[in-house]
């Protein structure tokens, strides 16, 4: 909270009628809650304003607000539970190591596999599909620190914000796709073999790839094992 780093914001209308209000000032401020998704709370007896309506519209959910309190925190958690699992917030360098990899300030597996199990969730109640990226770099790269920070800058560079990129072993990366199958992380692949052929401690060729897209069958562990497990291919060479 200290740094103001939130996954969403939950905006009561009622309370962001007046101009001069903390709550649109927060919105309206350029590293304030503007760039988050934004849970509306409504009222339906309440009379709207044109600032209220454009908190409607941008607002990734709207929650009625009347009713039983259990309710409410239900919807809101339900939506809540929606957002993290596409969307999770990265860490910061100096944020525990609970999470993160302390060399490549990527993810860590014991993360992204509690991640993707909530992907799944999400997956099964939106029947959309969920994929694994996985990127084993070669044996004269895996060892080495620099290239693992720099594949590291690639992935970041190139992913979305509803992927979630993690170093699951030395010289092994995963990536957990939301809403994407087999093809698109394909074309993943494609973006960070050209983006790595630029770099100075590796190559666009120097790893070796495999994409496993959510069976119904897979758990969280077996689905980042079958990243790991049979063929891996070589990407693609540029012309």
């Amino acid at each position: 909270m200290a740094d103001r780093r939130f996954a969403a914001a939950l905006v009561d209308l009622e309370s962001f009628g007046a101009a001069d209000s903390r709550t649109a000032q927060l919105i309206a401020e350029e590293s304030g809650l503007g760039a988050l998704p934004i849970i509306a709370l409504t009222h339906p007896d309440l009379p709207l304003k044109d600032r209220q309506y454009s908190v409607i519209a941008l607002a990734a959910e709207v929650v009625d607000a009347t009713g039983r309190m259990a309710n409410i925190v239900s919807q809101v958690e339900t939506v809540c539970c929606r957002l993290v699992a596409f969307a999770p917030v990265m860490p910061q360098p100096s944020e525990a190591s609970v999470l993160t990899d302390c060399t490549t300030r990527l993810f860590n597996r014991r993360f992204i596999e509690i991640h993707i199990g909530r992907q799944m969730e999400v997956s099964t109640q939106r029947a959309e599909p969920l994929s694994i990226l996985t990127f084993r770099l070669d044996a004269y790269l895996a060892g080495s620190i620099s290239a693992q920070q720099e594949f590291a800058h690639v992935i970041r560079s190139q992913v979305r914000d509803t992927d979630c990129p993690a170093l699951l072993a030395p010289g092994v990366f995963g990536v957990s796709l939301a809403a994407t199958p087999y093809r698109g992380g394909g074309r993943l692949v494609d973006r960070i073999s050209d983006f790595s052929a630029t770099q100075a401690a590796i190559s666009g060729t120097g790893f070796s790839w495999r994409v496993v897209e959510r069976r119904a069958y897979k758990t969280p562990q077996s689905l980042l094992d079958a990243g790991l497990a049979g063929p891996l291919l070589r990407p693609r060479l540029a012309a």
